[in-house]
């Protein structure tokens, strides 16, 4: 099919500076119509700088002057392709998997003085660590600007510290799978980036190895396969002066709430000349809009900030998203949870979706089974146990979740601390169930107080597990003799363990954060 007009002559009367305008802007093969059509479109046509894309066998390069192409993009196996003879490409978009071994040898041995932007895609063996080699050391590739590398893998690389040479501009870097050990290497071999896109596809180290800073860098879009929010954000003491940052990535069943507090109090103590946020975090809970509003209110780079409902419980707080991305490669859909009756009667149900570690520490108030039946017949027995002398108070999850944010974001207790908090308040609660009056520790004494601050729900639970309002007798020199009343001559942690509760955090019961004790008490 040809694309030339079937009014020919009214291109033909055209002046030479117009016909250059309008070739400009047409792909190659409909170049090669009109270098067909008559000497003078071809010699026009000569003089033109072309843009080759390869898409399949019809794309000949023999009918241009090699000298002419100055954009080379491979999407289908071209042999005949030589980039000895591009010796004015400014920019070549390559694919590992339509390369010969010839065009391969090439890409890290030619010097392309010209070339300004370089993209490798679906590259293997050790082809990526070549071309970052070659690429760092700019003699080469001396006016190379951006770098695009498309990893297979980034496991095999090794790469080797190097020294800084001048030839060195590239200013924008895009790598879609990288280490976190390695940036050290990238901020090393590319001192005077000011624009970086990576993918970080393993679990965050801790950023006290990170030790080489960039401060060139003023755009960083990264994505976190594994967002830690107590490691990942670290990050930005090697890039001081950015100014533009999109964050991408998953926190699985970590609250939002808290990782954008965390996140909002990193990024103004690290950047604080940043201008422009943007982000897209996954995760697997409960929150809802109003999430989005509080998480707002902690930046003021956050405004834009929006809660996205996907299915179940999976959420999306994004800025430059407006609705969920359906299907996306974070999404959770959960097995059904087999529920056993021997342990309904005790609110406990396990299934087999996760052995997580943070789902783990919360084993007593998520949804498991064992894989091992031998495991869950022994914890079954051990259970069976300890519950039959004794009365089990639990909190409900709406609880959990208010106590467990309250303590890390007002109390500022690490989310450990937090959580072990939790769990010997409901011990404590079940005490006070079962008749034992006592004190808390200081720190079981904190989740209790931050339990009480929440009046609807503190009654509510008071009125489900104890039919009446329990009351936190304080120490002052009015009811003194109401707290003499009480036996402290065995504390509360062993009473109890003689009570029958077991695997208890002994540090949470003995730990003194102050140097006076805590003399609050219980009363009923």
């Amino acid at each position: 099919m040809s694309f030339i007009p079937s009014n020919q002559c009214r291109l033909e009367i055209l002046p030479n500076e117009l016909l250059i305008e309008i070739f400009q802007h047409l792909n190659c093969r409909t170049l090669r119509e009109f270098q067909r059509l008559n000497q003078r479109f071809k010699s026009i046509i000569s003089c033109l700088n072309v843009c080759f894309v390869l898409q399949d066998e019809s794309d000949d390069f023999n009918t241009f002057n090699p000298t002419q192409i100055v954009r080379v993009e491979m999407n289908f196996c071209c042999q005949s392709l030589n980039l000895q003879h591009l010796s004015n490409i400014r920019s070549l978009s390559l694919d590992y998997t339509y390369m010969t071994k010839e065009q391969i040898i090439q890409i890290t041995q030619l010097n392309l003085f010209h070339l300004e932007r370089l993209s490798v895609g679906n590259i293997m063996s050790n082809l990526g660590e070549r071309l970052l080699h070659t690429s760092a050391q700019g003699e080469h590739f001396p006016s190379l600007r951006i770098l695009q590398l498309g990893l297979n893998t980034s496991d095999q690389l090794q790469l080797f510290p190097k020294r800084t040479t001048p030839n060195n501009r590239v200013r924008c870097l895009i790598i879609n799978r990288w280490k976190w050990s390695r940036l050290d290497f990238l901020f090393e071999f590319f001192p005077h980036l000011s624009w970086l896109e990576i993918n970080l596809d393993d679990k965050p180290i801790s950023t006290n190895d990170l030790t080489q800073s960039n401060h060139s860098l003023t755009y960083f879009k990264v994505t976190l396969e594994h967002c830690d929010p107590y490691h990942s954000d670290r990050i930005f003491h090697l890039m001081p002066n950015l100014i533009r940052l999109r964050i991408r990535g998953n926190i699985g069943t970590n609250l939002a709430l808290v990782y954008f507090v965390k996140l909002a109090r990193d990024v103004s103590s690290y950047t604080p000349s940043l201008q422009y946020f943007d982000c897209e975090i996954y995760c697997y809970t409960d929150e809802n809009e109003n999430t989005g509003e509080v998480i707002r209110k902690y930046y003021h780079l956050f405004k834009q900030i929006r809660c996205l409902r996907g299915v179940y419980q999976n959420r999306c707080f994004a800025t430059d998203v407006q609705t969920y991305p359906d299907g996306n490669q974070y999404e959770v859909i959960p097995k059904p949870v087999i529920k056993r009756q021997s342990l309904k009667k005790h609110g406990i149900y396990y299934s087999d979706s996760d052995d997580d570690d943070d789902y783990m520490f919360f084993l007593k108030y998520k949804n498991y089974m064992f894989l091992a039946d031998m495991l869950f017949i022994l914890f079954l027995h051990l259970f069976i146990f300890c519950s039959s002398a004794f009365d089990i108070v639990q909190l409900a999850d709406e609880d959990l979740r208010y106590l467990n944010e309250r303590l890390q974001l007002h109390d500022h207790m690490s989310r450990e601390d937090a959580l072990n908090s939790i769990i010997e308040l409901e011990h404590f609660y079940t005490g006070l169930k079962n008749d034992l009056n006592g004190s808390p520790s200081e720190m079981v004494d904190k989740a209790w107080h931050a339990h009480i601050l929440n009046t609807k729900m503190y009654f509510r639970f008071s009125e489900l597990n104890f039919g009446r309002y329990l009351h936190h007798l304080p120490f002052w020199s009015g009811n003194q003799d109401e707290a003499e009343e009480l036996n402290e001559d065995i504390s509360m942690f062993d009473k109890l363990k003689i009570l029958g509760i077991q695997n208890m955090n002994e540090t949470v019961w003995t730990l003194q954060l102050h140097e006076t004790p805590s003399l609050d008490r219980t009363t009923t």
